[in-house]
């Protein structure tokens, strides 16, 4: 994905993102915090992987507004600078079309020309994050979770999901999650074994 080029402020009909989960049982408190935070987590590290100047605790979501009807969480993107905080070009769409594209891949109804590319700065934390975000509904059969980049009133981008599905990309996150190797720390090496030693740079 092209990085985002210089960041400036928004001009015209708000950007926000839409975290919609339509449930049939009670949603476990922690399950519901776990998954707003990770997509907060989501949101600065798409920021971080495009590459770039910004800082990425520069630019965070906040909670504009909690509606009723299943759970409803309406997001938008703050940049702080200094003791102020103040509304910055929220590059929602982008992101929330990536989640889209991990989704339709992950569930293997969309194939990618290039994976690389499509999971490209990805880390085992991004998928262990992304799994978190679908939680909720991967636990809840008959439930749906759907995440929408809106303008004003405009829908741009729906990234929907039952659970069903969420089961399906959670298993595909999961491969890939154990597809990553465990990082090995060498900082004993000294009192390692030299025949462990040379086995595990070979």
């Amino acid at each position: 994905m092209a990085g985002l080029g210089e960041l400036k402020t928004t001009e015209g009909p708000e950007t926000s993102l839409v975290y919609e989960f339509h449930n049939v049982r009670p949603i476990e408190l922690l399950d519901f915090t776990n998954s707003l935070l990770a997509v907060g987590e989501q949101y600065k590290s798409f920021i971080r992987r495009q590459g770039g100047p910004w800082a990425e605790d520069d630019y965070r979501l906040y909670v504009k507004e909690v509606r009723s009807g299943s759970i409803i969480a309406e997001l938008v993107s703050m940049a702080t600078q200094g003791q102020m905080i103040a509304p910055f070009a929220p590059f929602i769409v982008q992101f929330t079309q990536q989640l889209g594209e991990w989704f339709e891949f992950l569930k293997g109804v969309k194939d990618a020309k290039d994976v690389k590319e499509l999971f490209l700065g990805a880390t085992k934390k991004d998928f262990q994050q992304v799994s978190q975000i679908i939680e909720p509904v991967a636990k809840d059969g008959g439930s749906q979770i759907n995440l929408i980049a809106k303008q004003g009133g405009t829908i741009i981008f729906n990234a929907p999901l039952n659970s069903i599905e969420a089961n399906a990309v959670q298993n595909g996150l999961r491969r890939r999650i154990e597809a990553i190797p465990e990082t090995i720390s060498v900082t004993c090496a000294p009192e390692l074994d030299p025949g462990l030693m040379e086995e595990l740079a070979s």
